[in-house]
């Protein structure tokens, strides 16, 4: 894998532009691609690839406990073909 510095050297000498330059150059690129994802912009480089920030979907919250939801599912499996109707009328 490839990291900034070499990145850096590759691009001074192929530019004849200092590293010094290069440095400069490539920290306000990053900067600049860093600021676009963090507004939920896209990022393109037509021909070579494209960046986007993922968006987290947020989990559904329920209403109902984790032990309420275990037990209605357990009588679900227990009980197939029943409906949770008749899960309100069982001693659970």
């Amino acid at each position: 894998m490839t990291g900034i510095t070499e990145i850096n050297k590759i691009v001074s000498k192929e530019s004849k532009a200092s590293e010094a330059e290069v440095k400069i150059i490539t920290a306000a690129f990053l900067e600049a691609i860093k600021q676009e994802l963090a507004d939920g912009e896209e990022v393109s480089f037509k021909g070579y690839f494209s960046l986007t920030r993922s968006k987290k979907v947020p989990k559904e919250v329920s209403k109902f406990c984790d032990k309420h939801v275990r037990s209605v599912n357990d009588y679900k499996r227990t009980n197939k073909g029943k409906g949770i109707n008749s899960f309100s009328k069982s001693p659970v």
